[in-house]
């Protein structure tokens, strides 16, 4: 087998050690920090990636020479001694004949304390991750127990020793950075019964070390996060946390402090929500402190930090169990939704149209934030109670109109009453009332209607449970479309279809009246709100008397088709073919929302789409369907109808499988594959019980499929690279899943099988995640064939004919090892991570088709393919071993486990920036694919 070129730099050689070593130990004066750097950041990534270079017998030599560095860097430079540390950590973990590591460093660098807090930081966080090393589990496992949990509790009192110390003073930071490291490796029961605790919180008063002790702070409160275990060490830690309540206040001008405070608080909010409910009115101080930092209102990024907290209180005090919790603490959640209030309120000034000044993302950031603050008031809504929480927000609006407040202070109750309607019962008669009569009779202006308009759109299944109330709503929106702002406009389509949604029974008289209103406002819309208002009266028409649906569907339909018919007769342009798209559009959400009942007789919608099918959609692409927006428009609608109608379009199927054929013939566009899949999963099979499909219907969508897969082949066998057209590769395979899953005997037996085959090895060259999911899935389902009994995720449960199972298993014997390559190189070079697992599987189903050692020859080639140098041959001895003990016992999820291991940590070690990662992969799998019929 050819082995794959690499143009490998200077990090990838063996000679790399001995000049990065150079350069770290030459004066500053001749060696720049930015080289030091460079060389400290190599030799991390040597150690990490590379120590199959070193020979085990100069391994030691290179820990003495790495300390030796680290003490004459830590001088110069403290970005360059870190990742000096770092390697220092990654070598202990995988150099196993380094006993005694931590003893060692101690004893070498207690004159250089400042060296061994940098080693001792970073090495819990360096050795967590199994997977950055060429170790066995149980290696690692051992190693990380040597390292670590045998170490943690010396550490800590080494660092508590250190810090009493007067030669402390100038690492007081490090040493409680260390300490954070090292605290989940200890009980925090060990902590809490010691000075330690104490030293902690005393230095959260010291600027050198504040943020370092609130980290270490959090750290602990994070690890008793099991309240019934940890109760003994909350007693001592909650005295100690409220006590800091006092410098919330103190710190509100300096941003940093009181950043960390609210992280603090936030932090044992969430750890003790459990025990606050149970006992609100011995925690009832941490969550009057969570809601000081959340009233803060400087910074809103800082006062997100509470929001989690809200959230899990509120789960419990839901609960009946905690009613009396509930009442207790809802005062608290009252004075929140007035505090949320005050937050949601747009920004004072003067040009209303552009109230940031400019700053977009300052703008998106704002929006994106009175969401997430719309979250917090529905979990108020459920403390507190809707009637409660409504009222606030009622009274605030009737003050601020009262007192002839801005529009600011009226619209944010205004939007605080739309982010609370998912709370509020279909039964609340209290409020709500008085709400909807205030709605319609606030003051004309931009805002305030629009956000009135949206709150009307949002309560609409009350409305419909109050009928009363529906026709001055109603008026009040329709009355929007006749403003000049489009954002009232739009507030009032969406607010119309929802009414539409909800109220559809109410709204069977208005059908008349909706019609030439929805002519009227249809040129003046934005696209989006006319697919909303289509969306709506479509809801109405499937609420009409049977025998009024078809009648009402070619009132509102037959406008839309002749527009599309004049369409057809104007010369072709890229505005014409927007134009026809989003009429298309429409009458794809008609088809979409009034779905007729499959076992029906007959289906109104069914009998006008057979009417306009051959009438319109052959005109339509016959004059414009080289236009890439008419087709995919067209085939959404094709699917649609599919979707809705199905064996009721019978009559026009096989127009339109000729269509979809001609189309795909003439354009290769992928759209006419995807809708493909839909006339197979339709009429393929009738397994559900719900129709039946005759023999014949069958064998003709069977023929169908055939005729679109070899249009594909031909096309992708002339094209000179599948990156040309991944989109379409992804249709394509979607399509082959479906013929799968309906026609897989008759597949797997014709003489498309093996060009499948192919044409999915050539796509696996591919880089981008979804035409490769497609092609993996379609692989994976095939070769589930070559079992006694089908994968689960196809159709057809029968068993597996003999001749059929024999086809797979001879087709995976004969390219196994192509498709074995293929994948390795795929899951080293170019799949994305996403891929990754069904890659992984996918290599597991070859491997289980054939004998372990045939696979392991397969593997073993594929390794010896890779760029010499890349990887030692015990390493690779060492994943062969392990593959096979683990196929030898059946394991096939420890296979699958060490494959994807040893490709994330190659990925890692080899490619980009270090390699050409992409002429790699062409130079060992290729991606050529031919085909003659």
């Amino acid at each position: 087998m050819p082995s794959i070129s690499s143009n490998y730099n200077i990090l990838n050689n063996t000679e790399a050690w001995d000049v990065c070593h150079q350069i770290l130990a030459a004066p500053t004066e001749s060696a720049p920090i930015q080289a030091k750097l460079f060389c400290a950041q190599s030799i991390r990534s040597k150690i990490l990636y590379d120590l199959h270079q070193v020979p085990r017998e100069s391994r030691l030599e290179l820990k003495d020479s790495l300390i030796g560095l680290l003490e004459r860097t830590v001088q110069e430079s403290k970005i360059v001694s870190t990742q000096l540390s770092v390697a220092l950590a990654n070598f202990s973990l995988q150099v196993l004949e380094w006993k005694d590591a931590i003893p060692e460093m101690v004893h070498k660098l207690q004159g250089h304390m400042t060296c061994l807090l940098e080693f001792l930081k970073v090495l819990p966080e360096e050795v967590s991750d199994p997977k950055r090393t060429s170790l066995s589990d149980d290696e690692f496992r051992q190693r990380t127990e040597e390292l670590v949990q045998a170490n943690a509790t010396k550490v800590v009192q080494l660092l508590v020793d250190y810090v009493r110390t007067p030669e402390s003073k100038e690492d007081h930071s490090l040493v409680f950075e260390c300490l954070n490291s090292w605290l989940a490796e200890v009980s925090v029961e060990d902590i809490v019964g010691t000075p330690l605790l104490d030293l902690i919180f005393k230095a959260i008063h010291n600027e050198d070390t504040f943020e370092p002790a609130v980290d270490c702070v959090c750290s602990v409160i994070r690890e008793t996060r099991d309240t019934a275990e940890s109760m003994q060490t909350i007693q001592a830690l909650y005295p100690k946390v409220v006590a800091l309540r006092p410098n919330i206040t103190a710190c509100k001008d300096d941003p940093d402090a009181f950043r960390a405070y609210t992280r603090l608080f936030s932090e044992a909010g969430e750890a003790w929500h459990v025990l606050v409910a149970k006992n609100p009115s011995e925690f009832r101080e941490l969550v009057e402190c969570v809601a000081e930092c959340t009233a803060f209102d400087e910074d809103l990024e800082v006062v997100q930090f509470t929001f989690y907290f809200w959230y899990c209180l509120k789960q419990m005090l839901v609960m009946p169990k905690f009613a009396e919790s509930r009442e207790a603490l809802s005062d608290i959640y009252l004075k929140l939704i007035d505090v949320v209030i005050h937050h949601l309120q747009y920004p004072a000034g003067d040009n209303e149209q552009d109230l940031f000044n400019g700053d977009r993302e300052e703008e998106d950031k704002f929006r994106s934030f009175r969401h997430e603050m719309g979250d917090v008031l529905k979990d108020c809504c459920a403390v507190v109670g809707s009637s409660y929480a409504l009222q606030k927000a009622y009274d605030k609006v009737c003050t601020g109109l009262q007192e002839q407040k801005t529009w600011q202070e009226i619209e944010a109750p205004l939007f605080s009453m739309r982010a609370m309607a998912r709370e509020v019962e279909l039964s609340e008669s209290e409020i709500l009332p008085n709400i909807m009569k205030m709605l319609v009779q606030l003051p004309e202006h931009e805002k305030i209607r629009y956000a009135a308009t949206l709150v009307l759109g949002r309560y609409t299944e009350w409305t419909a449970k109050h009928p009363d109330y529906l026709d001055f709503q109603l008026q009040y929106i329709t009355n929007g479309f006749g403003t000049s702002s489009k954002s009232v406009m739009s507030a009032a389509a969406q607010a119309l279809m929802h009414f539409c949604q909800d109220c559809a029974p109410l709204l069977t008289g208005y059908l008349e009246q909706l019609s030439p209103f929805y002519e009227k406002v249809a040129g003046e819309l934005d696209l989006d709100s006319l697919y909303e208002v289509t969306d709506g009266i479509a809801h109405v028409i499937v609420a009409q008397p049977a025998e009024r649906i078809r009648p009402a569907l070619q009132h509102f339909g037959q406008p839309i088709v002749n527009r599309l018919l004049e369409k057809c007769q104007k010369p072709g342009s890229t505005p014409l073919y927007r134009e026809i798209a989003d009429e298309i559009e429409l009458l794809t959400i008609l088809v979409q929302i009034v779905k007729p009942d499959k076992q029906a007789q007959q289906s109104p919608t069914a009998e006008f789409v057979n009417e306009l099918y051959p009438v319109l959609i052959t005109a339509l692409l016959e004059a414009h369907g080289k236009s890439s927006f008419v087709s995919e428009r067209t085939c959404k609608f094709i699917k649609t109808c599919l979707h809705s109608c199905s064996v009721h379009l019978s009559p026009i199927l096989a127009s339109i499988a000729e269509t979809l054929v001609a189309q795909f013939e003439k354009t290769h566009y992928g759209c006419y594959l995807w809708v493909s899949g839909a006339v197979i999963r339709e009429f393929g099979d009738d397994m559900d019980g719900e129709v039946a499909i005759d023999a014949a219907t069958k064998e003709a969508v069977w023929q169908f499929s055939v005729r679109q897969a070899v249009s594909f082949y031909r096309y992708l066998a002339d094209v000179s690279s599948p990156a040309e057209v991944p989109d379409l590769i992804e249709d394509f395979f979607r399509l082959m899943s479906d013929v799968l899953m309906f026609f897989p005997f008759q597949h797997i037996s014709s003489d498309l099988f093996e060009p499948s085959f192919n044409a999915a090895l050539s796509a696996l060259t591919l880089e981008q995640m979804e035409p490769l999911m497609a092609t993996l899935h379609f692989l994976q389902d095939l070769l589930g064939y070559g079992y006694t009994s089908p994968p689960m995720s196809v159709r057809n449960r029968d068993s597996i004919p003999d001749n059929v199972r024999s086809t797979v298993v001879s087709l995976a014997t004969n390219h196994g090892q192509q498709l074995c390559a293929r994948l390795v190189s795929g899951l080293i070079f170019s799949f994305p991570r996403d891929c990754v697992t069904d890659a992984s599987s996918l290599m597991l189903t070859l491997f289980q088709l054939v004998p372990s050692q045939q696979a392991l020859e397969w593997l073993s080639a594929t390794l010896n393919m890779l760029p010499e140098g890349s990887i030692g041959q015990e390493e690779k001895d060492k994943l062969l071993t392990r593959i096979n003990g683990a196929m030898t016992s059946g394991d096939f999820k420890r296979v699958r486990t060490l494959l994807k291991d040893f490709t994330a940590l190659y990925a890692r070690r080899n490619v980009t920036p270090r390699s050409s990662h992409l002429q790699s992969l062409q130079n060992m799998v290729g991606n050529s694919f031919s085909y003659s019929s």
